[in-house]
């Protein structure tokens, strides 16, 4: 759920509040059988799968939840107020904090896994990986970077529409070079994936420990984040602070009440069992 804060409620606000706690409800359904394509588990693994992943989400359920309804509350109350650079770093820094909060126990189990595999396994991981590169790399290709990046910028902007309630098109104009300055990373991303994949294949070839299992997962999941935050904070602070001032009353009154019925909707996910 973590980019940065704004990216965050954009993808929340896309769903509508019904299709979250769908989606939510039932991600064991949507996620555990990719999980258990990556290779040729045995039925003993698939199982463990099972278990870990529902102890995780049990975990989530109860302790992030409630974090991510607090910080979407922080972010519906400073909606009237006028959008400092330090508020915006405030809120990446605690939404930041959250996503390492979130992903840190995921970690050993992973790990734990991954670990008890056999070199047919991790040769079937490795080509497993070396596939869904290929096809993501052309993808990529079908489009110049050009057109990829206008896609991008027209579907922040239609995301922001529906947030905000509907953009005119003098807002949408106004806002666009700024939608525009923020970095683009789809091929550095996949280059970064394949040597992280690359490097986690010898780390499982030569049985290293899984305390450094966990490290090289951290350094993906954990560390990667804040670098990349490092990298596009900048431009994507001037963006958020340049739709602050283009909203009017009505429409950050819209984007306040998304925002509370979101962290509404969190809490009410929080209790369920």
């Amino acid at each position: 759920m973590c980019r940065s804060v704004l990216l965050v409620v954009l993808a929340l606000v896309s769903l509508g509040c019904s299709s979250l706690q769908f989606g939510y409800n039932h991600a064991r359904w949507a996620i555990v059988p990719k999980l258990k394509q990556v290779t040729d588990f045995t039925d003993a693994q698939k199982s463990q799968i099972d278990v870990e992943f529902d102890k995780y989400m049990a975990w989530h359920r109860r302790k992030m939840l409630p974090d991510y309804a607090r910080l979407l509350r922080q972010a519906a109350e400073g909606v009237a107020e006028e959008i400092s650079p330090d508020l915006l770093k405030r809120q990446r820094t605690a939404w930041l904090d959250v996503w390492e909060a979130t992903m840190r126990p995921a970690l050993p189990p992973m790990a734990k896994v991954l670990g008890e595999l056999d070199e047919k396994q991790i040769t079937a991981l490795q080509t497993h990986f070396a596939e869904e590169d290929a096809d993501a790399r052309k993808d990529l290709a079908k489009k110049t970077k050009e057109e990829r990046v206008k896609k991008r910028d027209e579907q922040t902007l239609d995301t922001l529409d529906d947030w905000a309630g509907g953009l005119s098109k003098a807002q949408r104009t106004a806002l666009l070079p700024w939608v525009h300055k923020m970095p683009w990373r789809d091929e550095a991303w996949l280059d970064e994936r394949k040597r992280m994949r690359d490097d986690l294949v010898t780390r499982l070839r030569v049985r290293e420990p899984a305390d450094k299992v966990i490290q090289a997962f951290q350094s993906w999941f954990v560390e990667r984040r804040r670098r990349m935050d490092a990298e596009g904070g900048g431009a994507f602070d001037a963006f958020v602070r340049a739709a602050g001032k283009t909203l009017d009353a009505s429409q950050r009154e819209h984007l306040r009440q998304k925002l509370l019925g979101f962290a509404n909707d969190c809490d009410e996910l929080s209790r369920q069992k």
